[in-house]
C-alpha cells in the first residue's frame, strides 16, 4: 500500500476531524487539495498505523468525488469503506463507496448542512446538525430521514454520552430542568467506579465535551454561551475558560491528550 506522511499538525487535526473523535476509529478521510475553484476531489481514506503525528500512514482507498467552492464537510465510517459528503449548496448529502468512488444515494432535500457524521453508538445512523444546531438523522443504507420516533431515541443517546479515546472512561451529562446547567458524571468503563461529578454549562448538540484518557480533566463546550472551559473532574474546579470561542459546536481531546481540538 502507498504510504503517506502526515508532517504537520493542522493536516493531522484537519483529518481526525472528519472523523469527530470516534474513540475505536483507525481511518481518517483527508483531501489534500483545498483549491475552492474544482468540481472534483481526490479524497484519500488513510489508515492511522502510528499513534504519533509525524508517523506514516497508509493510503488504502483513493477516488474522486464531487465538490462546491461552498461549505462542505465529510465523515467516514469506521471500517473506512463508507464516506459521506454534506454540500451546503444543492448537492445536499452523498454517501460513497471508498472502494470504488461509485455513489452509493444521494439526498438533496436536506439543507443548511454544517456538520455530518456516522453515529458513535449505531454507525447504521447518519447524523446531519445545521447551523442552527439542528439535527436530522439518516439511515445509512438508503440515506432516507428517519421516522420521529426512532430519531428521537438515537438524540437521546447521542446527546449525552462521550468516551474517552482510548475506550477506558466514559462521560455522561444531565440536563437539569430549567436551568441552563448539566450535571456531568465520569465513569471508570473497567470498574464502573464514579471518578467525579461536576455542574458545568449546558450544551447544545452532542460533541460538545469530552473527557481525557486518564478521567481527570473534561473539556466542555456551551455554543453561544461562555466559550470552551477547561475542568477538574474530582473538584469540578475550572482550570480556565476560553470566552473568545462562542460558536463551538465540537471539542475533544486529541489521542495524546496533549490538545483539544475544537
Amino acid at each position: 500500500m502507498d504510504k503517506y506522511n502526515l508532517k504537520l499538525d493542522y493536516q493531522f487535526a484537519l483529518a481526525q476531524s472528519m472523523t469527530d473523535g470516534m474513540a475505536d476509529c483507525r481511518y481518517f478521510l483527508w483531501v489534500p487539495d483545498w483549491r475552492e475553484d474544482a468540481e472534483e476531489k481526490e479524497y484519500l481514506v488513510i489508515l492511522n498505523t502510528g499513534d504519533r503525528i509525524n508517523k506514516e500512514f497508509e493510503i488504502v482507498y483513493q477516488f474522486k468525488a464531487e465538490y462546491t467552492s461552498k461549505k462542505c464537510c465529510f465523515a467516514i465510517s469506521k471500517d473506512g469503506k463508507t464516506a459521506v459528503a454534506g454540500y451546503a449548496a444543492k448537492k445536499g448529502i452523498i454517501c460513497y463507496d471508498c472502494e470504488s468512488g461509485e455513489v452509493l444515494w444521494n439526498n438533496p432535500q436536506i439543507k443548511k448542512i454544517d456538520k455530518v457524521r456516522f453515529n458513535n453508538f449505531d454507525e447504521n445512523i447518519i447524523e446531519v446538525l445545521n447551523n442552527k444546531q439542528e439535527f436530522t438523522y439518516l439511515d445509512k443504507q438508503t440515506g432516507a430521514v428517519l421516522e420521529a420516533d426512532r430519531a428521537k431515541k438515537v438524540r437521546q443517546i447521542i446527546n449525552w454520552m462521550r468516551a474517552s479515546k482510548n475506550g477506558n472512561y466514559l462521560m455522561t451529562s444531565d440536563y437539569l430542568s430549567g436551568k441552563d446547567k448539566a450535571n456531568y458524571t465520569v465513569y471508570d468503563t473497567e470498574t464502573k467506579e464514579i471518578k467525579g461529578r461536576f455542574v458545568a454549562q449546558s450544551h447544545v448538540g452532542d460533541s460538545s465535551f469530552d473527557v481525557t484518557n486518564d478521567g481527570g480533566l473534561a473539556v466542555c463546550a456551551a455554543y453561544q454561551k461562555q466559550g470552551v472551559s477547561l475542568i477538574k473532574v474530582s473538584t469540578g474546579e475550572v482550570l480556565w475558560t476560553q470566552k473568545g470561542l462562542t460558536k463551538v459546536t465540537s471539542v475533544c481531546f486529541d489521542k495524546m491528550d496533549e490538545k483539544i481540538l475544537v
